[in-house]
């Protein structure tokens, strides 16, 4: 934004989903978005959930408003797991997955969900995490005594990435700021079910 006003040229803003999702709860993030939103002819994003949140942010009928969506090919056939096995496996993941996808939700929704049940719940969360993050997920998961279902992978390429979530039964998302991601698409191009949140709580 400040280069473009120094070299007084048009600025063409590609909206990043960390930084406008992330945004409904940074308020410094969301005050650089604004002041970046405000000098743009046109503004691009990966989907309408992300351009919608930015014209939140800031809005101008000046301004080019331009969905271009994330393809994928999708399957003929989805694939719904059966739910009378003794293990279901799910899964969740990015390459930082930090806190944008409810992770610590998550954890309190695989507690939930093993508490008193005949079937056993695992979650696999791939992706970096910050160190003092990470040490406050496996605190949450000792103190309700879930270690034993919740695997953090860390962060691997998107080839293993892909092969991993072959198998998973449900990819989940407990986020209350991020829809329909990069790793929703690529689950649902797999032909698998998902579950997504939009307030955080599955």
């Amino acid at each position: 934004s400040e280069l473009s006003k120094s070299l007084n040229v048009k600025l063409l803003v590609l909206l990043r989903g960390s930084e406008i999702n992330l945004s409904i709860s940074d308020y410094k993030l969301r005050d650089a978005n604004f002041q970046c939103l405000k000098s743009a002819f046109m503004v691009v994003a990966l989907s309408k959930e992300l351009l919608e949140r930015s014209k939140a942010i800031y809005f101008s009928a000046n301004v080019i408003y331009k969905v271009i969506p994330n393809s994928i090919k999708h399957p003929a056939k989805i694939f719904i797991p059966e739910m009378d096995r003794e293990t279901i496996l799910l899964g969740c993941g990015s390459t930082n997955l930090n806190e944008k996808k409810g992770v610590a939700n998550l954890i309190f929704m695989v507690s939930f969900l093993n508490h008193n049940r005949n079937r056993h719940f695992k979650i696999e969360l791939v992706g970096n995490i910050d160190f003092d993050l990470l040490s406050n997920y496996k605190e949450l998961c000792s103190e309700l005594k879930i270690t034993d279902s919740v695997e953090f992978v860390g962060r691997v390429s998107r080839e293993d990435f892909l092969e991993r979530m072959k198998t998973w039964d449900f990819y989940v998302q407990g986020s209350f700021c991020e829809g329909f991601s990069n790793s929703v698409g690529d689950y649902l191009s797999l032909g698998k079910a998902s579950l997504i949140s939009n307030s955080g709580f599955i």
